[in-house]
């Protein structure tokens, strides 16, 4: 998503795994607190990890459980549980997962709980799409390259888009959240995460991950199956 100078990547790439939770898990560095920050319509707040292959990454796919999305009053606001296949420099992404939208005026959605997925192309403006989903069930959503510019969206197993022309050079997948303001409730589960490479082969897993979370974003469990959000 994208409103004012929203940019998917920027996050993972300023720190390695942190927990906000009272859970410390061994194998992650040292946990710290999330920085109190500002989420706004111009400065978005996530909780994302990255996957990040050593060669290629052509797709990404999880099935989400988006408990709990609510904006916690705020209006205009959003706030999302998502998949993301984002270039080496997040210029440019598509995206697709589900959104609870509170008057945030996003182009190409309306207000409410539903499914969405957006693009944004190489000499394009971003695009966002609805789709039709208002009870939001735990379904699957999986972005993939043809290897010929188009991306295919589908979502709960039928193909429901295309990301058409698209010249980007997709560097890493994101699985996480995003949100306008630190009132929203969120306690999304990813599942069944994978990547893609080499235009012939579907991974399980996430590889290479970095963990990033702002407030109100806090990491609970990790790699294929994990959460991030508020308690609701």
């Amino acid at each position: 998503m994208r409103i004012g100078s929203f940019t998917p990547g920027r996050s993972p790439w300023l720190a390695l795994a942190v927990l906000a939770s009272a859970v410390v898990w061994s194998f992650f560095p040292a946990a710290s607190r999330a920085t109190a920050v500002t989420c706004n319509l111009t400065t978005h707040c996530y909780g994302t990890v990255s996957s990040t292959p050593t060669h290629t990454i052509e797709g990404v796919n999880a099935a989400i459980n988006p408990s709990c999305l609510n904006t916690g009053g705020v209006s205009p606001a959003f706030v999302t549980d998502e998949i993301w296949l984002v270039n080496s420099d997040a210029t440019h992404w598509v995206e697709t997962g589900y959104i609870q939208d509170n008057n945030a005026n996003i182009n190409g959605l309306g207000n409410g709980q539903q499914s969405f997925w957006g693009d944004d192309r190489p000499g394009h403006a971003f695009a966002a799409h609805g789709v039709a989903s208002p009870t939001l069930p735990n379904e699957q959503y999986l972005i993939q390259n043809d290897s010929n510019d188009d991306y295919i969206i589908f979502y709960a197993g039928n193909q429901i888009a295309h990301s058409t022309s698209n010249t980007m050079n997709p560097s890493y997948g994101l699985y996480g959240s995003e949100t306008t303001t630190t009132a929203s409730g969120n306690s999304g589960n990813w599942t069944g995460v994978q990547y893609y490479t080499n235009y012939t082969q579907w991974n399980d897993g996430v590889v290479n991950p970095l963990y990033h979370y702002e407030q109100p974003f806090a990491w609970t469990t990790f790699d294929t199956s994990f959460k991030a959000g508020n308690a609701c």
